[in-house]
């Protein structure tokens, strides 16, 4: 059994990029709904 490799540059601002540049729009759908789903970067940053 393999694991799931993800897309280069998926998490990165060079993958969304591309999507944009090339109007992948099930891409930037994607990219959209998982920053969506992430909690705010000061809730798990220690800071208050």
């Amino acid at each position: 059994m393999t694991a799931l490799k993800p897309r280069p540059g998926w998490r990165t601002g060079r993958g969304l990029k591309h999507a944009i540049e090339t109007r992948q729009h099930i891409e930037i759908e994607h990219f959209r709904n998982e920053a969506i789903s992430q909690e705010p970067f000061w809730l798990h940053s220690g800071k208050r």
